[in-house]
């Protein structure tokens, strides 16, 4: 017989809960990535018994996931997203997207309202799967000089329709530019038509000749490594020349850097 066993039933553990700040009794509440209910209030220590389930509580569930207002049915997996849960008094969802998984729904809730239904929660570290159209730049890790795994690149589409001159586009996170080029669109450019990517005022592309029939894709010839990194929350500018038509969409590569 095992002589290592510290308790025989685990799943109520007294813990310094990772959120809320100050959980309550009843709340939902996580510790790190596993989720459970506050058994009491956290006290002057700074924990909080919590209860890690498996187990039945009448909890707040809304009827959004990551695309926006959709209905729970019972079976549904429940999601603990700590902007949603806020001081614990929030709700749980279908959101994966940055949600610790928590449970699941025992009764219905309509697309958008929030109810408080039975949730039968079960322990797991973190989300189960990915939701359908939910991975974008954000999941992107920094890619190091010289790096071994090798990187995601992040892509931006910028539609220039004709007659427009610049379109900012401020970036949140900091990306080195590592490509551009445009596609015409709408009708043939010419003599005098362009696009040039930007870093704020300064060129990272040559400007790039949409002197070319619609349809076809027209590439910059070099990228200024002086300005070639746009900082978080800096602005990527898309600058446009008409002539006769520069309707066009610029997709511009990178990756997120440190």
């Amino acid at each position: 017989m095992a002589i290592n066993r510290k308790y025989e039933y685990g799943r109520k553990l007294n813990v310094a809960c990772s959120h809320p700040t100050s959980p309550s009794s009843g709340q939902p509440c996580r510790f790190g990535d596993l989720t459970g209910v506050a058994l009491t209030d956290e006290d002057s220590a700074g924990n909080t018994t919590v209860d890690f389930g498996p187990a039945v509580y009448n909890l707040s569930v809304k009827g959004v996931n990551d695309g926006g207002n959709s209905a729970v049915a019972v079976g549904d997996k429940l999601f603990y997203v700590d902007t949603d849960i806020s001081d614990g008094s929030g709700f749980l969802s279908k959101k994966l997207t940055n949600g610790r998984f928590f449970g699941f729904a025992l009764a219905t809730v309509g697309s958008g309202s929030t109810a408080t239904i039975a949730v039968a929660i079960n322990p797991a570290p973190g989300p189960t799967e990915l939701a359908a159209n939910s991975l974008s730049g954000l999941q992107a890790a920094n890619v190091a000089d010289d790096n071994v795994i090798g990187g995601i690149p992040v892509i931006h589409r910028v539609d220039i329709a004709d007659g427009a001159g610049d379109t900012d586009v401020t970036l949140t996170h900091k990306t080195r530019v590592l490509d551009a080029w445009a596609v015409k669109t709408a009708a043939n450019g010419g003599s005098g038509d362009t696009v040039t990517v930007k870093n704020g005022a300064n060129a990272i592309t040559s400007a790039i000749d949409l002197n070319v029939n619609d349809t076809l894709i027209a590439r910059t010839t070099l990228i200024n490594d002086a300005y070639h990194e746009i900082a978080a929350s800096g602005t990527l500018k898309v600058t446009a020349a008409n002539a006769t038509n520069n309707a066009c969409t610029v997709y511009v590569l990178g990756i997120r850097v440190a």
